[in-house]
């Protein structure tokens, strides 16, 4: 008690304060980010290249499953060359893949099976 009691108050306004624990908040969530990136594809943020040919094979991922099950098997060959997604709010860096996919020779049961299983 004795410690609020000598605490100072700060004069500051709603927005003011609203404005300080957003910016708070985005420095901890790009820390966060930079983080995930660095620990499971031993790259950061600063890695544009890296992070949209993740984001597109990520999207080319999506598509590539909606296809799948909807329509049938889309193109044989394609595979998620990574081992972990992008955060959700990266994934917006993938809207240039290429989504035309070709189909190839057709896979045995086995193989097509553990190319759609997780």
């Amino acid at each position: 008690m004795k410690r609020y009691e000598k605490a100072q108050a700060l004069d500051s306004t709603a927005e003011e304060a609203q404005a300080e624990m957003q910016a708070k908040y985005d420095t901890r969530f790009l820390s966060w980010k930079d983080k995930y990136y660095k620990n499971k594809f031993e790259w950061g943020l600063e890695n544009e290249e890296e992070m949209a040919k993740l984001a597109e094979n990520y999207v080319q991922g999506l598509q590539w499953v909606l296809f799948y099950y909807y329509r049938g098997v889309a193109w044989r060959p394609w595979f998620y060359q990574y081992h972990y997604s992008p955060m959700i709010s990266d994934v917006k860096r993938g809207h240039g893949a290429d989504l035309n996919f070709q189909l190839g020779q057709p896979f045995r049961p086995y193989q097509q099976l553990k190319g759609v299983l997780p």
